[in-house]
């Protein structure tokens, strides 16, 4: 009987031991970061958020729950996949918990961990909405494996993952010719003696593909091929995400349908070897830089390609869904800056008397001026469909 006292007394002990071990000196040593290895998505396809859980003392860790609340941007794909040359086999993974109350997905993963281990979680997550998608949250519960007590630790950690606009098939368009020419040759990948009438230093702005490259590599400086008015085309986009007549009131839902119909706008012309310059009155977070009054979001070659595409789509899902300055500064800005003749297409929601008239001013001032509105109840069935 002695003896069954003095086992049940030393298992007490051990175990109030390995309890103290546990939440005293392995929870509060327990390390995570996370990651993603792609923080520019395009709209539906996959990324991963990797976790991966550290932990440097020299006792095990029998048992970790994290989890990772996902935004409103991000669809998980299916359970965390393990790195096989990192993680043991008896780590388990749960299913996406739906958070009703706030419409996020948050996922689960429990694994264990063996002193001075490292283990990574990959957490397949697909782009559902455009926007800056902010990943934060990551929180562990560390147990005993005998004991109810947990150890709850947040993780400071931030992730931004971009996700660009629905590629939408844009109808088929013709832009006006340049008033001042008949013809274009901005199909051709590289100027050739027809195509110019001087040559000079390259200027900030001026196209890539008129730089000659055997002049600049004779003189040791960029020397570009100064064209005729009439062999250049460049055509001005301007996409407004106002909704109303007051100035800072926005959708989101409309603004993202105004910057599809922007992307393959652009997509469309640009195929067509047209140059072409994007303003947008949402607030783009590398305007400051440029300071307040610089509203020029992307400007384009002449040429459409992957790279391209992937840029465009970057700097489209990064504006925000509400706008951030008045629509006439930024026609100022333009008449500012494009000297007509030069032609003008306004992706644009919302349209009064007022922006009517400023449309007719250009339109005296020598600019070819057209108007897209974007239907607040557009749908995919009035394009051409979603382009993979």
């Amino acid at each position: 009987m002695t003896a069954v006292l003095l086992i049940i007394a030393a298992l007490i002990v051990a175990l109030l031991g390995w309890v103290q071990i546990v939440h005293g000196l392995v929870a509060p040593r327990l390390e995570a970061d996370m990651s993603a290895s792609n923080n520019s998505l395009a709209y539906g396809h996959s990324t991963d958020i990797v976790v991966t859980v550290r932990n440097p003392s020299r006792f095990p860790c029998p048992l970790v729950k994290g989890h990772v609340e996902l935004p409103e941007g991000l669809s998980h794909n299916q359970s965390p996949t393990e790195d096989p040359h990192n993680l043991p086999n008896f780590i388990q993974t749960s299913a996406p918990l739906p958070n009703w109350s706030s419409r996020r997905e948050s996922v689960e993963f429990v694994l264990s961990l063996r002193s001075r281990e490292s283990v990574t979680i990959r957490i397949s997550v697909r782009g559902v909405r455009r926007g800056r998608q902010r990943v934060q949250g990551l929180t562990l519960r560390i147990s005993d494996g005998f004991t109810t007590r947990r150890e709850v630790k947040t993780i400071p950690t931030v992730i931004m993952v971009t996700v660009h606009p629905r590629r939408i098939a844009s109808r088929s368009r013709t832009p006006s010719q340049n008033p001042v020419g008949l013809m274009t040759s901005q199909r051709k990948w590289s100027p050739t003696s027809l195509d110019w009438i001087d040559m000079r230093t390259y200027a900030p702005g001026d196209a890539v593909r008129d730089i000659t490259w055997m002049a600049s590599a004779r003189r040791g400086e960029l020397i570009v091929l100064e064209r005729a008015t009439s062999m250049s085309q460049r055509l001005v986009v301007l996409a407004s995400v106002r909704v109303s007549k007051h100035t800072w009131e926005g959708h989101p839902n409309q603004a993202d349908r105004i910057y599809e119909t922007t992307f393959a706008l652009i997509e469309a012309l640009s195929k067509q070897g047209i140059q072409c310059l994007l303003y947008c009155d949402g607030y783009w977070r590398y305007g400051r830089q440029y300071g307040s009054d610089h509203h020029l979001v992307f400007s384009g070659e002449g040429f459409w390609n992957s790279r391209v595409r992937h840029h465009l789509g970057h700097l489209l899902g990064s504006v925000a869904a509400y706008p951030a300055v008045s629509l006439t500064n930024i026609l100022s800005e333009i008449r500012r800056t494009v000297p007509p003749p030069t032609q003008l297409i306004l992706v644009i929601r919302y349209e009064d008397d007022f922006i009517r008239r400023q449309i007719s001013q250009f339109r005296r001032a020598g600019y070819d001026v057209e108007t897209i509105l974007v239907s607040s109840s557009a749908s995919i069935a009035e394009d051409e469909g979603t382009v993979p």
